[in-house]
């Protein structure tokens, strides 16, 4: 099977309506590749809170379930946090170590989005980029 070498975006997920609680997501890598860029969309603004915010990790946990590479996360705290405004793509933080964002054919990437407090997503919708054939 050939791939591109450009950025495809796979999978806009939809992430439970409302979440309050977490909501998991798996992508399972048909080929060897990079990420690009983790992207959440809702229809509403999430309100920037300390205490009350929503969290999105992304990990690869490998092709056996094991793993815990971290390759990008975010946050809607009012320190330090990204700004989700409606309708706006936000790209979460990827890792800052490039190995972290390689994976290959067969490996789960794990998104994870959480709250604390009473932070939620309204209607919200994730988006992987990736680049195949460079895992």
């Amino acid at each position: 099977m050939s791939v591109s070498t450009g950025i495809n975006s796979v999978h806009a997920i939809s992430l439970a309506r409302g979440v309050t609680t977490a909501a998991t997501i798996y992508w399972v890598a048909p080929w060897a590749g990079t990420l690009s860029a983790v992207k959440v969309v809702d229809t509403a603004n999430v309100t920037a809170n300390d205490t009350n915010y929503m969290t999105v990790t992304a990990t690869n946990v490998g092709s056996d379930g094991s793993g815990s590479t971290a390759m990008a996360s975010g946050n809607s705290k009012a320190t330090g946090g990204l700004t989700f405004a409606a309708n706006v793509a936000t790209a979460l933080t990827n890792s800052s170590t490039p190995a972290d964002l390689k994976f290959s054919a067969g490996d789960v990437i794990k998104v994870v989005a959480a709250a604390s407090g009473t932070g939620t997503f309204t209607n919200a919708t994730l988006q992987l980029d990736v680049i195949p054939g460079q895992g």
